[in-house]
């Protein structure tokens, strides 16, 4: 309940705000799974562009695939799973990054269009 009241109320003021927000739901979401599908990328590359300003979130998402290509075809095809725990502490501290930044730039940009008074 409290999820949407937010969403409900950032995205009055900003679009941007409200799919940044979603990015911080997504990403909580994968967080909290037991397990990591590189499929994930698919959902969560197109938000992270949407909600991100250009570089930041190119990066990220660049930043999230080579994580996924370094897991798999470089390290599993060739049965290294002994590193395999790097991919995964990289990749939550990418997504812990993620949620921050999307959750600044949520705050900032309703922030930002209450300011304008357009809100």
């Amino acid at each position: 309940v409290l999820g949407v009241v937010l969403v409900a109320r950032l995205r009055r003021y900003s679009p941007r705000a409200g799919i940044s927000l979603l990015l911080v739901g997504l990403v909580l979401l994968f967080l909290a799974s037991p397990g990591w599908s590189p499929q994930w990328l698919a959902y969560l590359v197109p938000v992270v562009l949407l909600s991100l300003p250009h570089p930041r979130g190119a990066l990220y998402s660049i930043a999230l695939t080579a994580v996924a290509i370094l897991e798999w075809p470089v390290l599993l095809s060739r049965g290294r799973f002994d590193l395999l725990w790097a991919t995964v502490v990289v990749r939550t501290m990418v997504l812990v990054l993620l949620a921050v930044d999307a959750w600044r730039t949520a705050r900032s940009e309703s922030s930002a269009h209450c300011a304008g008074g357009s809100g």
